[in-house]
């Protein structure tokens, strides 16, 4: 088994991490080029990251041009994902019908934004976000995501970071999740945002500087963007000591 992990190690630059983790794993130090999601596909294991930075577009290029998701769980339970780094996805980890999941320590930072069309002289009315509609995953699809979780239930995301990007973490119909202790600020979008979910605890995050639709003395109406935005059928979620300036 040892020997099979040290191959398997050795040859992910190679096959740009196509292989399915079925057990716990840590990855090498240094970059590591995705070209398809890394899948986690079985319940009960720890993807360690480590010092790896998981990277899913070519240095230079435009955060706007940004695709594709780096790390995918789908329908697993009590998963575990830590360290690291992820940048250049559209979605840099997508978390869809997971339980028990956790999330810690990772950086999620520099990934998709859109390109804003705005000028310190003068507003450009595109530039303004549309959250009334996400019953097809448009939030995650039209603007990215460091971290995206849809049907999650109790899910713990902590200590993570995810800045100059378009949004931090959005929550999509999650129920009885923690969010604590992380650090969503300097986005484009929403820092934390959460659709149709019910009984999260969202607790000691700092969101701040999420902006975008400002210069000063000429237009400030901020374009939809947010800290942390609460929209459709959202309730008794807990906010305690966040930082949203």
């Amino acid at each position: 088994m040892r020997v099979a992990l040290c191959l398997l190690l050795a040859a992910l630059p190679a096959l740009g991490l196509e292989e399915e983790i079925k057990t716990d794993l840590r990855l090498p130090p240094g970059p590591l080029r995705l070209e398809r999601p890394l899948r986690v596909v079985a319940d009960g294991i720890t993807l360690d990251l480590g010092e790896a930075v998981l990277v899913g577009a070519p240095d230079g290029t435009d955060p706007d041009k940004f695709e594709g998701i780096g790390i995918l769980v789908d329908g697993r339970k009590k998963v575990t994902i830590r360290g690291g780094k992820l940048k250049g996805f559209k979605c840099a980890i997508l978390a869809r019908d997971c339980e028990d999941l956790v999330l810690e320590g990772i950086d999620v930072s520099h990934n998709f934004a859109q390109r804003l069309h705005s000028t310190p002289e003068r507003e450009f009315e595109g530039d303004w976000l549309w959250p009334h509609e996400n019953d097809d995953q448009q939030w995650r699809k039209n603007y990215g995501a460091g971290i995206c979780l849809e049907k999650c239930f109790r899910a713990t995301v902590r200590e993570c970071t995810g800045r100059n990007q378009q949004n931090g973490l959005l929550l999509d119909r999650c129920e009885a999740c923690k969010v604590h202790d992380n650090d969503f600020s300097f986005n484009s979008g929403w820092g934390i945002a959460l659709w149709r979910s019910c009984e999260n605890l969202i607790s000691r995050n700092r969101c701040d500087w999420c902006v975008r639709g400002y210069s000063h003395g000429v237009y400030d109406r901020g374009q939809d963007s947010a800290g942390i935005l609460v929209f459709e059928q959202c309730c008794r979620n807990a906010f305690v000591e966040n930082s949203a300036t």
